[in-house]
């Protein structure tokens, strides 16, 4: 009986541990006990894009934020997934970009927002869970309501559901450059009219601002930097900002060092690489931005030669050529032939001044009945494009200084042969003389790199196509033309020494 009650007694303590000593797990609460408590729309004064937002837990259970996102345009597009577990009245701090925002104060987590950040002008701000239900959100997409873009003060939630600017007073934490956070990132909110953390307010719009005093709303301003560009190296490019809205000033921070300022700038890149450009705007009160990339080419590489194939049975072959005296990354560049079209993989490389041949057994592109094929840069500008208006089965297009000829002298991975200088009947009759138009994206694409040909001549282009027979016909009666051109030389030369001799003979002979 002693025995029995013991192990009762035992089981009973048990329990009793496991209910009282063993932590909670984390559990989803209903919308509202999430609250999107502070957000640095502005950035710090490091860096405006050192943008930051903070979550608070208002209830007394810990929040497991696996498959929760926080999204913008009212919940359209993800800003960022968020991970790891929120503790009852705890705060989550979320960074853009890196964890160096807030440089002393370690985030839960951090990554790239979408887009081009919190927008200045204003965003709609939704939290949801791991079900895709809103848990809370912040309407500001007329403007935000309070934070200052000056003092780069963060917007601070209210116990009442409104927001306010931070008081300047009660901050906490370091930008990226030791300088202080004008926030409470991880602390509870400042004094000015109460904090957020007391409670769990049914969550209100911030467009209002709260109270009988809303804050006025600011006006549209929005940053447009254009779209992504690709360029040589040495090329002007041009940056416009005309579809940005409400702008009075405009700085550009060109990715390479850089600023400039104005709505319509021109840069030119010095060296390759791809670089983020960043578009400022103000008008006077507030600040926003908007990037692009623009992707800086060593310079191009050619189509330089190309078969439409031999036979049913051997496929088209396309040869790229590079000119520069590096080697050529073309990873991401496209060939595009009809509807088909051929993305070059990563990590490809044409050495310098080096041959690469794409099959159709790599490419896909079967140019048999075809009439163009396209070269473009990985953002789908036109690099080059060569037009034919007839297929020579059995021969390739070749280039030449002078432009594309087809050719029965197929030379994939090497210089093309067309007609050497000094060349020989049998090279000079392989040449099929129907030239192959090209049409590129400025004249210095049709300037080929004439001293990489400076032993290449070729035919010049008759009003229609010789057969093979005339050629060499031609060529024979050019042949003995020359050599009876030379004989009459000789016979005349001798027939003149004869008579200068003979007069000279008879003048002697009289005397």
């Amino acid at each position: 009986m002693i025995k029995k009650s013991g192990a009762v007694l035992g089981l009973f303590l048990s329990i009793l541990s496991i209910a009282f000593l063993s932590p909670p797990a984390p559990t989803v609460v209903g919308a509202g006990a999430v609250l999107i408590n502070e957000i640095a729309w502005m950035g710090a004064a490091a860096n405006s894009a050192d943008e930051w937002v903070e979550l608070y837990n208002s209830s007394s259970s810990a929040v497991d934020l696996a498959g929760w996102g926080l999204y913008e345009a009212g919940g359209g597009t993800l800003i960022i997934n968020l991970s790891g577990t929120l503790a009852a009245g705890g705060y989550y701090l979320i960074e853009r970009t890196d964890d160096n925002s807030i440089s002393d104060i370690i985030a839960d987590i951090f990554g790239p927002f979408s887009g081009s950040g919190l927008n200045n002008s204003g965003e709609y701000l939704v939290l949801k869970d791991s079900t895709g239900a809103v848990v809370d959100s912040a309407d500001a997409s007329a403007g935000w309501p309070a934070g200052d873009n000056a003092s780069k003060a963060s917007m601070e939630r209210k116990s009442d559901g409104g927001w306010q600017t931070n008081d300047g007073a009660t901050i906490n934490g370091k930008d990226a450059l030791g300088g202080n956070i004008v926030g409470t990132p991880k602390s509870a909110n400042s004094s000015a009219a109460g904090s957020g953390e007391a409670s769990a307010p049914t969550p209100a719009p911030v467009s209002g601002g709260g109270g009988a005093n809303p804050v006025p709303l600011l006006p549209v301003l929005k940053a447009e930097a254009g779209g992504d560009v690709a360029i040589e190296v040495g090329y002007p490019v041009s940056f416009n900002s005309v579809t940005s809205q409400g702008a009075t000033s405009y700085k550009w921070y060109l990715g390479d060092g850089a600023v400039k300022e104005g709505a319509e700038i021109i840069h030119t890149y010095q060296f390759p690489g791809t670089y983020l450009v960043t578009l400022e705007v103000a008008n006077g009160a507030d600040t926003n931005v908007d990037q692009a990339r623009v992707f800086v080419f060593g310079g191009k590489v050619w189509i330089n030669e190309f078969s439409t194939g031999f036979s049913s049975t051997t496929g088209s072959w396309i040869e790229i050529y590079n000119p520069q005296p590096i080697s050529a990354d073309i990873s991401g560049w496209i060939l595009e032939s009809g509807a088909g079209k051929f993305v070059v993989p990563s990590f490809v490389l044409i050495p310098a001044k080096g041959f690469l041949v794409l099959t159709q057994a790599v490419t896909g592109l079967d140019l048999n009945g075809q009439s163009k094929i396209t070269l473009k840069y990985p953002n789908g500008s036109v690099v080059e494009e060569a037009v034919f208006e007839e297929i020579k089965a059995g021969y390739s297009a070749s280039r030449t200084a002078g432009g594309f000829f087809w050719t029965g002298e197929t030379t994939p991975g090497r210089a093309n042969v067309v007609t050497a200088a000094g060349g020989s009947l049998l090279e000079q009759s392989k040449v099929v003389p129907h030239k192959v138009s090209l049409k590129s994206e400025n004249p210095t694409t049709r300037n080929y790199l004439a001293s990489f040909y400076n032993e290449v001549k070729t035919l010049p282009e008759p009003n229609k196509v010789a057969s093979l027979d005339s050629v060499g016909i031609s060529a024979q009666i050019g042949f003995w033309q020359k050599l009876l051109g030379e004989l009459l030389f000789w016979v005349a030369l001798a027939a003149g020494v004869g008579m200068v001799i003979g007069l000279f003979y008879v003048k002697l002979h009289k005397k």
